[in-house]
């Protein structure tokens, strides 16, 4: 079949066609706990703001104020790279 002309042409314009129509399903961050010091604590995941091109998570100490109190915990942001539809895109090919 490889000698029949454009035969790879049609076949990578058919691959195309399903990779730009097929939804892919976010995977989750599975943070589930963190250290603080010595303590170890959960974590939960909040929706801060929601857009239509992207959603801002919190992730929450579950750890009391008492705990937390003196303790150095800096804020992190954590940025995904884009890439296709989602960040995690490339992981789905092959």
């Amino acid at each position: 079949m490889p000698r029949i002309p454009f035969v790879r042409h049609i076949a990578a314009g058919y691959e195309l066609m399903y990779w730009l129509g097929k939804e892919y399903e976010k995977p989750p961050f599975a943070i589930r706990t963190t250290v603080v010091g010595d303590k170890t604590g959960g974590i939960s995941e909040q929706v801060r703001h929601n857009k239509a091109f992207c959603t801002l998570l919190h992730f929450r100490k579950n750890l009391s104020d008492e705990e937390l109190a003196g303790l150095h915990h800096p804020k992190v942001l954590l940025v995904a790279p884009l890439s296709g539809h989602h960040s995690t895109f490339a992981l789905g090919v092959g």
